[in-house]
Order: C-alpha cells, then sequence, then structure tokens
C-alpha cells in the first residue's frame, strides 16, 4: 500500500479523503458550478502466494464556489446566518487552492478569528494576510471572513503539527454534493452520463 501512494503521488494524482483523483482529467459541468474529478479506488491484499491489486474507478465532485461565497449566501439570509453556515461546512471535506491542493475535513467555525488575527511562528507572531502573501503570494480579499478550523490527523500531531489548522474560507473549495444537489433530478441525470461507464469505456 505504501508503494502504492508512491507510485499515485508520482502520477500528480490528489490524495481526497482515502482515494486519489486527477484533477488534470476533470470534467467540468458549468451549467451547475461543479467539476468532475475521475479517480480510483485501490487495495492490495496478499492471496496465497502472490498480491493482489484491485483497482476501481470512481469520481469526486468539486464545487467551483470557494466557502466563501458559501458564507456570503448564508450572511445575506438573515439572523441566524452563522448556524446556517455552520450546518453548511461542518463535516465537510475542502480543498485548498494554493499549495499541494491539500484536503482538509471542516470541524469548526471561529467567528471571532479572521485573517487579520495571528500566529505564533518560529519567527514570532504574524497574520494570516502576512503569511498567505509571504508564502504563497496571495492577497487576501475580504480580510474579516471567519476562519474554518480543521483537526489534524493523529499521525500529524505525532509529527509535530499544529492540532487546529486554520483555512481560510476563500482559498478552499468544497467537495461532495449536498442534500439539495441531491434533489435535482437533472443535475443527478448530468452526474449519472459522466460516471456510468460501460465496461468498453473502463478498459480504456
Amino acid at each position: 500500500n505504501l508503494i502504492n501512494r508512491r507510485a499515485m503521488n508520482g502520477l500528480k494524482l490528489t490524495l481526497i479523503g482515502r482515494n486519489y483523483f486527477d484533477g488534470q482529467a476533470k470534467m467540468s459541468i458549468q451549467q451547475y458550478g461543479i467539476d468532475l474529478y475521475p479517480g480510483y479506488v485501490t487495495s492490495i491484499r496478499q492471496h496465497e502466494q502472490d498480491v493482489l491489486m484491485c483497482a476501481e474507478l470512481t469520481h469526486r465532485v468539486m464545487r467551483t464556489d470557494t466557502c466563501y461565497m458559501m458564507f456570503k449566501t448564508c450572511l445575506n439570509q438573515g439572523a441566524n446566518w452563522r448556524d446556517n453556515y455552520k450546518r453548511m461546512v461542518l463535516g465537510t471535506v475542502v480543498m485548498a487552492t494554493y499549495g499541494k491542493n491539500n484536503t482538509y475535513t471542516i470541524n469548526d467555525v471561529e467567528f471571532n478569528t479572521t485573517p487579520e488575527s495571528s500566529f505564533e511562528t518560529s519567527n514570532g507572531k504574524i497574520t494570516f494576510l502576512q503569511y498567505y502573501k509571504e508564502r504563497y503570494n496571495i492577497i487576501i480579499r475580504d480580510p474579516r471572513q471567519p476562519m474554518l478550523v480543521s483537526r489534524a490527523k493523529p499521525r500529524d500531531i505525532r509529527a509535530g503539527k499544529p492540532e487546529l489548522i486554520y483555512l481560510i474560507p476563500e482559498l478552499v473549495r468544497a467537495t461532495g454534493i449536498t442534500d439539495e444537489m441531491r434533489r435535482n433530478f437533472n443535475l443527478m441525470r448530468t452526474l449519472a452520463d459522466y460516471t456510468r461507464l460501460t465496461p468498453d469505456k473502463r478498459i480504456q
């Protein structure tokens, strides 16, 4: 499995959840604001004297709107916008639009923490605004948007990484489909046209 993961990384595939996906081969469905990433579900097991590998095709829906757009939508919904926003993003797997396009699961929203807030580094305190400008040459457009929080995996914590990872909504895109999207018959039919492959296409 470790060799397989290295091979997938060597092919420039992106790890989303437990599976790898090919962002360079994405299919855009613009009328619904989503991209469809093809990918692979793999399993390697010992069978008698040999090692067998099973590979199955899969797809992942990537929304073209950022979590900041979702935030603005909720902001216009009145007094309960905080609850609506948390309901919309908590538990969602998001992908960063910078760096190595890492994925994170959103565990909380900190409305009192913004890109103007600072955090400690080995060189002292720095704001998120400064950090993204210096590290990625990214200028944050809205310095007052609430930060998303993702809890690091245990192995990352053991490796010395911080337990809480703060993400800027305008720099991450949500993956997967919402309940509202599932109720859209035309959208689901369009997705089925792309994802239901015939045996011949699977071989290709």
